[in-house]
């Protein structure tokens, strides 16, 4: 199942609060059909939400540190190199080549 939200975040995953019982939930087990049936995504959610948060953290240093040094002047690159490397993900990703693979 895929679901497309664009209001859906890391931290609303994480935060949001789990909704009341509807009626149609709280009858018995003999009145409802594939009874045995259960899904559980609260754990699951959390620890996505936990490890995005993470990894917008780090992402946010990196980010600042990089910035850091180009304000510095420490920071150069070769334009080059990084056209290539652009070109490269884009056309592994239409392939379905895992990212980082280049075929040269």
């Amino acid at each position: 199942m895929k679901v497309q939200d664009a209001n859906l975040t890391a931290a609303s995953i994480a935060t949001t609060p789990l909704a009341a019982p509807s009626p149609a939930s709280t009858t018995s087990n003999s009145e409802r059909s594939g009874a045995d049936d259960r899904v559980e995504l609260s754990g699951v959610a959390g620890r996505l939400g936990s490890t995005l948060r993470a990894d917008a953290q780090a992402r946010a240093q990196r980010v600042a540190a990089l910035a850091q040094s180009y304000q510095s002047g420490r920071l150069s690159w070769d334009a080059r190199q990084t056209s290539r490397a652009i070109v490269n993900e884009t056309l592994s990703a239409s392939a379905g080549e895992p990212a980082g693979h280049t075929s040269q």
